[in-house]
C-alpha cells in the first residue's frame, strides 16, 4: 500500500475541518456515537462522527480525557495485549499535550468548555505488555469529531489479527483483505468495500460448496440476496453472522448506489463477519490437525505394543474348569 502524500493528507485534514467546524447544528439529533474503542480501533480517518453535546457528554469526556482500557493486538509485540490510556502526568512527556481539567457535572456550561484550543485533541494509549504506543489525533467541531491521524495505522493494527488466517484464505483473497484494510485506513470507502465484498462472497460460496458440492441443493442460489444466502447456510456459518444477516443486505446493492460514507460505515461490520467466518474455519482446521496428531500417536503406540492397548479384545476368555 503506497504511503499517502503529505499534500493529500493536509487536503483531507482541511476538508474534514471545514466539514465539521463550519457546520450548523443538525435539526434532528444524530444516532448515538459508536463506542470509544470502535472510534479508535475501527473507524477510518476523516470519517465524521456526529454527536449530541448534551446527550453524549459522558462519551465525549471519555474520548477526550477519560480512562480508556481495551484489549487488542499489538503490531509491535505481535501478540494480544491490553491498552491503557496515558495519565496526565506522562502525556506531556510523550506528546507535549495536556488536556484542560474537566468538570464532572452535566451542565451545559461545562460541556461547552470541553472544546480545546484550535479544535484539536490527541489521545495516547500504552501497550501493557511492552510499553508500545498507539496515538490518535482528532478535530472536534460543535456537533462532530473526525479522526485525522493515528499511528500505527488501522492497516497495521488489523494485519496482526489477520496473519493467523493466511493459510485459511486463498493467497489472492488474503492480499485483497490487506488491500481493503489499507484503503479503509486512508479513508477510502468504496474502493475498500469492493475488495471486502468479493472476499465475503468467496467465503459464502466456499461454505455453500461444502454442503452442496454439485450446486443442486439450493435453486437459484446465485440470484438471491445475500441475507437469504446466509439464511440457507445457517448450519454452516457462525451464529453471529446468521443472527445479524439483515445487516449484510448492503452486499446485494450495486456499487453505483453506494456512497463513500455508507461504505465506510458498513466496513467494520462486514470485516468482523469475515473474521468470524475465517476464525471458524481456522478452528476447524486446528481441530483436524489435533485429531490427526492424536490418531498418529495412538497408531504409533499400537505398533509399539504389538497392536494391543490394554489387552487383545479379539481373544475369547477361557471358561474356568470345574
Amino acid at each position: 500500500m503506497a504511503e499517502m502524500r503529505l499534500d493529500e493528507y493536509f487536503e483531507n485534514v482541511i476538508a474534514a475541518a471545514g466539514t465539521i467546524l463550519g457546520s450548523k447544528k443538525p435539526s434532528v439529533a444524530p444516532p448515538e456515537p459508536p463506542s470509544v474503542k470502535t472510534v479508535l480501533w475501527d473507524r477510518s480517518l476523516y470519517d465524521v462522527i456526529p454527536y449530541d453535546l448534551e446527550r453524549d457528554l459522558k462519551w465525549l469526556e471519555t474520548l477526550k480525557f477519560g480512562q480508556i482500557v481495551f484489549d487488542g493486538h499489538c503490531p509491535h509485540c505481535g501478540k494480544d495485549t491490553t491498552f491503557r490510556s496515558m495519565t496526565d502526568q506522562n502525556i506531556e512527556v510523550v506528546a507535549g499535550l495536556k488536556a484542560r481539567p474537566v468538570s464532572q457535572t452535566w451542565a451545559k456550561k461545562q460541556a461547552t468548555a470541553l472544546t480545546l484550543d484550535k479544535h484539536q485533541f490527541a489521545r495516547h494509549l500504552v501497550c501493557q505488555r511492552n510499553g508500545h504506543l498507539l496515538s490518535y489525533v482528532f478535530i472536534q467541531g460543535p456537533w462532530a469529531v473526525v479522526k485525522i491521524g493515528q499511528y500505527p495505522s488501522i492497516e497495521d493494527l488489523a494485519a496482526g489479527q489477520l496473519e493467523r488466517y493466511r493459510k485459511t484464505l486463498e493467497p489472492a483473497y488474503f492480499k485483497e483483505l490487506h488491500r481493503a484494510n489499507g484503503l479503509f485506513a486512508h479513508g477510502v470507502g468504496i474502493g475498500a468495500f469492493v475488495y471486502l465484498r468479493r472476499i465475503f462472497e468467496r467465503l459464502i460460496e466456499k461454505h455453500r460448496t461444502r454442503i452442496d458440492p454439485d450446486h443442486r441443493l439450493f435453486a437459484n442460489f446465485d440470484g438471491i440476496r445475500m441475507e437469504d444466502k446466509i439464511a440457507l447456510l445457517k448450519e454452516e456459518l457462525p451464529e453471529t453472522v446468521v443472527k445479524n444477516r439483515v445487516a449484510y443486505s448492503i452486499l446485494s446493492k450495486g456499487l453505483h448506489s453506494l456512497s463513500e460514507d455508507e461504505c465506510r460505515t458498513y466496513f467494520p461490520a462486514v470485516r468482523a463477519a469475515i473474521v468470524l467466518m475465517l476464525e471458524q474455519d481456522y478452528e476447524a482446521e486446528q481441530k483436524r490437525i489435533a485429531d490427526k496428531a492424536a490418531e498418529d500417536e495412538i497408531a504409533a503406540l499400537n505398533a509399539k505394543l504389538g497392536g494391543r492397548t490394554g489387552g487383545n479384545e479379539s481373544e475369547t476368555p477361557k471358561e474356568s474348569e470345574g
